[in-house]
């Protein structure tokens, strides 16, 4: 090998089949220092960790970030939920699975927390007073025939809670069980309150199978009490039956407080034994 600084050389790229010679004008080549002066300033290199600001601005423009991105991760987690509460308001299942890709909790301090719990319980607060304000009502116990059950059970928001009870006049305690509804709809105008009487529906129904209670949601039958005595025992009064509807999820603790069964709703809660029919 020749130590002879214009020596030719062969180039060490495949697609170059041609001589150069070092020092060769097509082929620059930094100079001592040369490389150093081409690079960014300091302040504009990226680092290892991610961030490029190191001074007292630059650290104020991270804390910035930062706090931006806290701010984008709460305004998702206030749209999940809501949705998880337009969820329960249609009656859908209230577990709530969150989609992949979620936010992740961000570590911040307990006073933070705490604002972010009192913003979100206001947002919900909110929310269900507008789904709420949006609910038909009704206030009376209508009577239901085979001509218009359908409508009456289908033509209503799909969040309405439809109770209808089934009766025959001549059996005793269904007088009982709609004087009772008939009470119950002017205190729970939210709910659509019914009554039919079961042989013009049903010929040669079994009387024991009543007073029955039905409740619907959505078009579709949610709950069957046939007969209702075997949920309430033979001597029953309004609050028991209101009890047992707030127990299987027909009317809510909100609106038992509204209704001026406050305390109640303890009782609800200890005796939460809800039986799906």
């Amino acid at each position: 090998m020749s130590d002879d600084s214009g020596s030719v050389g062969e180039c060490a790229c495949d697609d170059c089949g041609s001589d150069y010679e070092v020092g060769d004008d097509r082929f620059p080549v930094a100079e001592v220092g040369q490389s150093e002066a081409m690079m960014p300033p300091p302040a504009l290199r990226p680092s290892a960790g991610g961030s490029c600001n190191t001074g007292p601005k630059g650290v104020m423009a991270d804390y910035r970030a930062a706090q931006l991105k806290m701010r984008a991760a709460r305004f998702q987690k206030e749209a999940e939920f809501e949705r998880l509460l337009e969820r329960m308001a249609v009656g859908d299942p209230v577990d709530f699975v969150p989609e992949s890709g979620d936010v992740q909790p961000n570590v911040v301090s307990g006073d933070a927390d705490d604002d972010d719990n009192a913003e979100l319980e206001a947002i919900r607060r909110r929310r269900l007073n507008q789904l709420k304000s949006n609910l038909p009502v009704f206030g009376k116990l209508a009577e239901v025939t085979p001509r218009n059950f359908i409508s009456f059970v289908e033509d209503v928001d799909k969040r309405t809670v439809v109770l209808i009870a089934m009766y025959k006049p001549e059996v005793r305690g269904c007088a009982r069980l709609n004087l009772s509804l008939a009470a119950l709809a002017k205190k729970f105008t939210r709910v659509r309150f019914g009554r039919m009487v079961i042989s013009d529906a049903v010929p040669g129904f079994d009387s024991a199978g009543l007073p029955a209670l039905v409740a619907y949601r959505g078009g579709e039958r949610t709950h069957s009490f046939v007969p209702l005595t075997g949920w309430t025992g033979e001597h029953y009064t309004d609050r028991d039956l209101v009890l047992l509807l707030c127990r299987q999820k027909l009317l809510s603790e909100e609106s038992l407080a509204s209704a001026g069964y406050d305390d109640d709703v303890s009782d609800s809660n200890s005796n939460n034994d809800s039986t799906f029919v």
